[in-house]
């Protein structure tokens, strides 16, 4: 199953890079091709072959090992379908590592803006309207995502119902009494969190994780179908939102020390 999700990922990548590069160069494929320096070429080859694989080193159960790393989400979602969790070191105070996750942009990196426009494109969403960037937190909870838990500077979590296959996906805020509980038919529930933890005066631990659960078997079908092929882009948001949270914070933390010295 995880390496069917990397070969489908990966045709979807050449296509985006065919129907994107192509009318830029004004050229055919097979000069594309053949205007590839050799070892530059090579490595782009072999890295292609790593992106396709990379979905088999991609767990989705919380094992033995990693259970105490598992408490925001274990109350919403105990049992899930599909899980990810992603941890890094950031070299800042936990306050602002966190001040700077919640009002992240996402679309201010140009891949993932490039993903939501491709899963436009083969779903046949409806186009967007132009928007303004009000951060990650605020803009998922005017999306409709419900606030499950908070605690100012450490955590977040948020949660929604929604049916991920559809074009136009409409999330619907779901109580936090009620969540764990929540069985509306045909519907997937998800819950993400953000968390910092304190390593040191300016050093902190960053985790970012996200379950979902169909809540039927009808629902199981269709959102397993859906992740085969678009799995692989939410992993790579996931991944290009932590290094670029790093960068910027650590930015942030690098000026600020300048400006008070």
């Amino acid at each position: 199953m995880r390496l069917s999700v990397g070969l489908v990922a990966l045709g979807l990548l050449l296509s985006a890079e065919l129907i994107l590069v192509l009318p830029l160069r004004h050229s055919t494929i097979r000069e594309y091709v053949a205007s590839r320096d050799p070892v530059a070429g090579t490595a782009y080859l072999v890295m292609l072959g790593v992106f396709a694989v990379m979905p088999l080193f991609v767990h989705g159960t919380c094992d033995e090992e990693r259970t105490k790393n598992c408490t925001l989400l274990d109350q919403f979602i105990p049992k899930f379908d599909v899980r990810t969790r992603h941890q890094i070191t950031i070299h800042a105070p936990a306050e602002m590592v966190f001040d700077t996750a919640r009002n992240f942009d996402m679309e201010s990196i140009f891949v993932i803006r490039a993903i939501f426009w491709l899963r436009s494109l083969v779903l046949g969403a409806k186009m967007q309207r132009a928007r303004r960037s009000t951060g990650l937190v605020t803009e998922m909870l005017d999306l409709g995502w419900g606030r499950l838990a908070e605690e100012p500077n450490r955590f977040f979590v948020a949660g929604a119902a929604c049916q991920p296959w559809q074009a136009d996906v409409a999330f619907s805020p779901v109580p936090p009494d009620q969540f764990p509980t929540f069985a509306q038919g045909d519907r997937v529930k998800i819950a993400w969190s953000l968390e910092t933890e304190t390593l040191g005066p300016a050093l902190t631990r960053f985790t970012a994780e996200t379950r979902a659960v169909a809540t039927d078997d009808a629902a199981r079908t269709k959102f397993r179908r859906y992740w085969v092929i678009f799995g692989i882009g939410a992993l790579m948001i996931r991944r290009l939102l932590l290094a670029a949270l790093r960068q910027r914070a650590e930015r942030r933390w690098q000026a600020a020390r300048v400006f008070v010295q």
